[in-house]
């Protein structure tokens, strides 16, 4: 069962209900569900984090005393390696999310070096066309450095040891 009905049917909450909470538009969040669209990171981040929450809490109002059935073993053990699947796919792109950032963010500054060398030596230089690249490296050295900020690698380093700690905790709840 897909991560969004999963959610919505435990909770019986609505589609606007949901999307509200994931601070996405109701449109988004449907094509999500049919697989036509992908959510952004922050919102698989709190989906993942609400279905967790919400297996903890069906484990924890079993009563103690009531052995669980085959069924509600099965149907726990389903859940949660569905999260397992979903928290290792999306760790595996953020991770690789962290690798083109920490590469870019690289380029900027090798970019920035070459520039910087290329000014200090203008005997090296055939004006107007070199100044010209000079100036665009600059600017796309600038950008990179920018959009791949140390803050912007850092949170996807938090959503890694985020989606780490989850998966984790849910291979460690997997019932016999």
């Amino acid at each position: 069962m897909h991560t969004i009905q999963f959610i919505r049917q435990k909770l019986a909450i609505s589609f606007a209900q949901l999307a509200n909470y994931l601070a996405l538009p109701i449109s988004q969040l449907s094509m999500a569900q049919s697989g036509r669209r992908k959510l952004p990171d922050a919102a698989n981040l709190l989906l993942i984090r609400l279905q967790h929450a919400i297996t903890q809490s069906e484990l924890q109002l079993s009563p103690i005393s009531k052995k669980p059935t085959g069924l509600e073993i099965a149907q726990l053990n389903r859940v949660m390696l569905d999260t397992i699947q979903q928290t290792t796919l999306q760790l595996a792109a953020t991770r690789k999310n962290l690798a083109i950032a920490q590469t870019k963010y690289r380029q900027g500054q090798l970019f920035l070096q070459v520039a910087a060398y290329l000014q200090d030596h203008p005997d090296n230089l055939t004006l107007n066309r070199e100044e010209l690249w000079l100036n665009a490296l600059t600017g796309n050295a600038n950008d990179l450095i920018t959009n791949n900020s140390y803050a912007n690698r850092m949170l996807l380093e938090l959503q890694i040891k985020v989606l780490e700690f989850t998966l984790s905790e849910t291979k460690k709840m997997k019932l016999s």
